[in-house]
């Protein structure tokens, strides 16, 4: 009888630890934590064009800056439980999306018909430091183009787009992760910098794209 007593609580001890082992413990995700203070890219595609690049900015205030190849837009967000919603006040514009729980845009709708928002991703590394480093890439333009961009100080590149030298200042965004230079022209360089080696972006004209590895 004893044995069997013992054999009993066994039983229940063991069970106990295995439903208890099955038990999801594991603390909530806090999306807002993946969207305040931080910076996402992704792609985007209007009608008939080739894809290009954006990031977007959120603030801690609510207030965000989506920047893309054709500029900076202002904007607010908001989030429930894990929807995003980003809403664009003097474009009369919305975004809307998922973010999974490793930081990526799941279910974008946008109420643009002309654009279709292809991805949303976290930038894990930001504001990284650009003086004296050397970016090696191609540029897809009228043809498969070498670049290679020497960041200087104050805000001055060098850039050797296909054997041609570009010696000009550009420009950073306050986030870090938006780049623009100029060109002759219209040969303006976007670019989003999505980790501490590697850049991406669109070229102005004809919405090209362009990548560099850093050396």
């Amino acid at each position: 009888m004893k044995s069997f007593t013992t054999l009993i609580s066994m039983f229940c001890i063991a069970a106990m630890i295995l439903f208890g082992c099955n038990k999801d413990d594991s603390p909530k995700k806090d999306y807002v934590e993946s969207i305040k203070d931080k910076t996402w890219w992704g792609t985007l595609t209007y009608t008939g064009q080739k894809a290009e690049y954006y990031s977007v900015h959120f603030n801690a205030d609510k207030s965000l800056l989506w920047s893309q190849l054709s500029g900076d837009y202002p904007g607010i967000w908001e989030i429930n439980d894990k929807h995003l919603k980003m809403t664009f006040p003097s474009l009369k514009s919305e975004i809307d999306g998922d973010i999974s729980k490793n930081d990526t845009l799941l279910n974008i709708s946008d109420n643009n018909a002309t654009v279709t928002i292809n991805s949303g991703k976290l930038i894990a590394n930001p504001n990284i430091h650009l003086d004296y480093t050397v970016w090696i890439g191609s540029a897809d333009i009228a043809k498969q183009e070498s670049l290679e961009i020497d960041f200087l100080p104050n805000l001055n590149v060098r850039m050797n787009l296909d054997g041609t030298i570009h010696n000009i200042p550009y420009k950073r965004s306050l986030s870090g992760q938006i780049i623009r230079i100029p060109g002759k022209g219209d040969e303006v360089l976007f670019g989003v910098i999505i980790s501490d080696t590697e850049m991406k972006g669109s070229v102005v004209y004809s919405i090209y794209s362009w990548q560099a590895i850093k050396q």
